[in-house]
């Protein structure tokens, strides 16, 4: 057997943690069957509920009055090595039944928001305080992050005890496994949030019945989304199509292009690119600079995905895509720190106005192709 379990000393552990332990222990005492009895801390990667906190509270706090556990001691671990040893224990041709602690050296809560936040460009500061009891950490992990309160109390719980790793098992067992550095699993995190919420977010096939990332945990949705639909007869997919792809350079972005060299001004005042790129003639390919957007991703008569190569507090990109029957114009934006949040509330305003006007005149210029 091989189970996937917490880290943990079993005299100090919460409810939660505790009866995870005792699960390992009741599958790892027979002595009929193998258990290779895994045990993590906090994993880091996109939909675990302790980075997501951890990322939530470094992207919206520059300054954090923290508890007194931030300073408690676990053993973090990326999700993908976690994975690793579930796979390479699936082989395993030896006679092995216990414990196989895994994970980065110990660190504390605080250095992992510190590390995290210098993963993401960011500078942070923490401090900490003993007066925030269980119930009111609780209450302050919840208000700024995506975790209700109940998983937001167990987490709290599980902190005030230590969760390192106590044995080296796992080198003895494992030895090629390395492990990952904590900030370069951060960083891979961010990565796959961007390209499974944006980048590989598509549904191909008739009435979006199967789409290449079917459902995204409501915990892990780090990536903000404006969206535009508009219902289109299905046989004008590809003229709107067409339309999509002429954007740019001379041609302008359909409508109040005026916002758009300010834009590109300001732009170039920030050191950018600005609207001077323009693009290049002939077909919209896979790659192509369109002004200070970069295509990355194109299905023909689909889907045409850019993005912004301007200067943003964030990630930026622009989606032209037609499933069916609807044409939808979206912004996506991931935003760095509490200045890109603002930049992007900010932005909504403008977006109402010139996204709808933009649909609106794609569909109008398809409507006047012969």
């Amino acid at each position: 057997m091989i189970y996937l379990g917490g880290l943990g000393n079993k005299d100090n552990l919460s409810v939660h943690l505790k009866s995870r332990y005792l699960t390992g222990e009741i599958l790892s005492s027979s002595d009929k069957v193998d258990c290779i009895w895994f045990r993590a801390g906090v994993i880091i990667g996109s939909g675990s509920a302790s980075f997501e906190i951890i990322r939530s509270l470094v992207e919206k706090l520059p300054v954090m009055v923290a508890p007194k556990w931030v300073n408690t001691l676990t053993s973090p671990i990326y999700i993908v090595d976690v994975i690793n040893y579930l796979k390479t224990a699936i082989l395993f041709d030896k006679s092995y039944s216990g414990k196989v602690d895994i994970g980065i050296k110990p660190m504390t809560f605080k250095d992992m928001l510190l590390k995290t936040a210098k993963a993401m460009g960011l500078k942070r500061y923490i401090l900490s305080v003993p007066l925030l009891t269980p119930r009111l950490s609780s209450y302050w992990l919840i208000l700024f992050s995506p975790v209700n309160f109940d998983i937001a109390r167990e987490l709290v719980m599980g902190l005030k005890h230590e969760s390192v790793i106590e044995n080296d098992v796992a080198k003895r067992l494992f030895p090629e496994i390395k492990i990952t550095g904590f900030e370069e699993a951060v960083k891979k995190s961010i990565e796959e949030i961007e390209n499974h919420q944006v980048i590989s977010r598509w549904c191909d096939s008739s009435k979006g019945k199967i789409c290449d990332v079917p459902f995204i945990p409501e915990i892990s949705k780090a990536v903000y989304v404006d969206r535009y639909i508009a219902e289109i007869d299905e046989a004008k997919a590809e003229n709107i199509f067409k339309v999509c792809k002429n954007v740019g350079g001379e041609n302008g972005w359909f409508v109040l292009n005026i916002l758009w060299s300010i834009k590109g001004l300001i732009d170039k005042l920030l050191v950018g690119y600005g609207l001077n790129r323009g693009k290049r003639s002939g077909d919209l390919r896979l790659g192509d600079s369109v002004d200070f957007w970069k295509v990355i991703d194109l299905v023909e008569n689909k889907r045409l995905l850019f993005q912004a190569q301007m200067k943003l507090p964030g990630k930026a990109w622009l989606e032209f895509s037609i499933l069916d029957n609807t044409f939808s114009v979206t912004a996506y934006f991931y935003p760095k720190g509490l200045g890109g949040r603002i930049y992007w509330y900010a932005m909504l305003p403008f977006h109402k106005i010139i996204f709808k006007l933009m649909q609106k005149d794609i569909l109008r210029q398809a409507d006047e192709i012969l």
